[in-house]
């Protein structure tokens, strides 16, 4: 069975993250290139989710990133389980 990547997983929760920082901090300080910037950045979260997040059985593209190990997720539309490398 084909596991999900957990170094992926991390750099789409960093671009996530990011794309908070960017867009209430564009805001706050009235910066167009920086809300642009965390636009992007969440737009790169949500390609890799959609590209390498996939159920490796019914290829559903909702798996959820994780930073660490801990209980396992299932896809909600076949009921398989998302492995996690490491």
């Amino acid at each position: 069975m084909k596991k999900l990547s957990r170094t992926w997983a991390q750099i789409s929760i960093v671009c996530a993250a990011a794309s908070v920082v960017g867009i209430v901090g564009g805001w706050a300080v009235d910066s167009p290139e920086l809300m642009t910037g965390g636009f992007l950045c969440l737009l790169a979260s949500y390609a890799i989710k959609a590209a390498v997040f996939r159920c490796p059985r019914c290829g559903w593209w909702g798996g959820i990133p994780k930073w660490t190990k801990g209980s396992s997720i299932r896809c909600p539309k076949c009921g398989m389980p998302m492995e996690y490398d490491r």
